[in-house]
């Protein structure tokens, strides 16, 4: 005699692993939604790079046009305003520039290219000890 009360209770735990499963895989795709892209931090220290340098060129532009104009007899004497939000501007624009020049000398000081393959190789293996990846101490 088959017993069909033991191999129905044996589908219904199999089939409650089943739905176990199927909520550890939700599970996961819920925690694969809440993770944060890799990239998508650069991406925008990009597009705020390309904004500024945007803008720097459109200031420089902007100060050419108001120049030419000021050489004109028509504006020669008269008072010009500056609003404290463009000077704020002006200020963080200068400051971001200078450190645009700071970051460009510490690529030419580092710059592998221009160094002799002996000044390369100590540099790489100096700074080797320092690298995380390969288990060195975090700087």
């Amino acid at each position: 005699v088959y017993d069909y009360d033991g191999a129905y209770d044996t589908f219904k735990k199999q089939s409650g692993a089943d739905d176990k499963q199927n909520d550890s895989k939700q599970t996961k795709t819920k925690e694969t939604n809440d993770r944060k892209s890799k990239y998508i931090g650069d991406l925008l220290k990009a597009a705020k790079v390309r904004e500024r340098e945007r803008d720097a060129i459109y200031e420089r532009r902007i100060a050419r046009e108001q120049a030419e104009e000021d050489a004109k007899e028509e504006y020669a004497g008269k008072e010009r305003f500056v609003t404290k939000a463009y000077k704020r501007k002006l200020e963080e624009r200068k400051q971001w520039e200078q450190e645009e020049e700071e970051r460009e000398r510490e690529e030419a000081a580092n710059d592998v290219t221009k160094k002799s393959a002996g000044a390369a190789f100590a540099s790489f293996y100096g700074n080797f000890n320092k690298n995380v990846a390969v288990g060195g101490d975090s700087v």
